[in-house]
């Protein structure tokens, strides 16, 4: 089990992982749908208002190689951080495994998104829950870093931002060695199996115009390229 320690007492609280997940594997799927055998990879989700730009988000998260697997199984389960405030303590983890558990289970041709979209609302932002339209890639991003929050494994804030610094020497061997001291800082902030999948580090480098001092910068950024893959009945390739 995870731990989050900062400069405040911060209470653990009992994680909210099981008791969704099991009240979302009876409110998703729909009895009356349910057949013998539907094609891997091939079941719907259901769009009643304007949810489609988050349906778009969460059939490729369901055919995520690498994240799908650790939903469906409930692999994230004991890795819930309940003393994070940032985090949902479990209820966005739950919910969306309790969807890839029963997407990957072959059962249902389509199913019904309302229950998560409650929780999308509550958890992640008001105006994610399908009643209003919005930009599918900012979806994307909040749920990522809540997932993120949800599994955070860091250890202690860090008050200076590393964002900016003077380096005398720009060789690449430099930069690079500088770059992994700013990842090294931040992974006692914020590290977890998401942003470990989803998480790049760009570099940039900026010159005053008056002194010509270059400064170096890093940032951590979301991203996520989700290929196209093939399918043997029932397994990722």
């Amino acid at each position: 089990m995870s731990e989050y320690c900062s400069s405040q007492n911060i209470q653990v609280w009992p994680s909210k992982f099981d008791d969704v997940f099991e009240k979302n594997i009876q409110d998703i799927p729909d009895p009356l749908l349910e057949v013998k055998r539907v094609e891997p990879g091939k079941t719907g989700l259901s769009n009643s208002t304007n949810n489609c730009f988050i349906n778009c988000v969460l059939q490729p998260i369901m055919h995520s190689p690498q994240l799908a697997p650790l939903l469906h199984t409930k692999a994230l389960r004991n890795y819930i951080n309940t003393s994070n405030i940032r985090g949902t303590r479990g209820s966005l983890t739950g919910c969306l495994s309790a969807l890839a558990n029963l997407y990957w289970c072959c059962k249902y041709p389509v199913l019904n998104v309302e229950p998560i979209l409650t929780i999308f609302a509550t958890e992640i932002r008001e105006d994610f829950g399908g009643e209003t339209e919005n930009d599918a890639h900012e979806f994307l991003w909040h749920l990522l870093n809540k997932l993120g929050e949800d599994t955070n494994r860091g250890l202690y804030e860090i008050n200076s931002n590393y964002s900016k610094r003077s380096l005398n020497d720009l060789e690449n061997a430099t930069i690079i060695l500088h770059g992994n001291t700013y990842m090294n800082e931040q992974r006692r902030y914020s590290s977890s199996i998401i942003t470990d999948l989803f998480t790049l580090v760009s570099c940039s480098i900026t010159t005053c115009t008056n002194c010509q001092q270059k400064t170096v910068g890093f940032e951590q950024q979301r991203i996520a390229i989700i290929v196209i893959i093939t399918f043997h009945f029932g397994n990722f390739i």
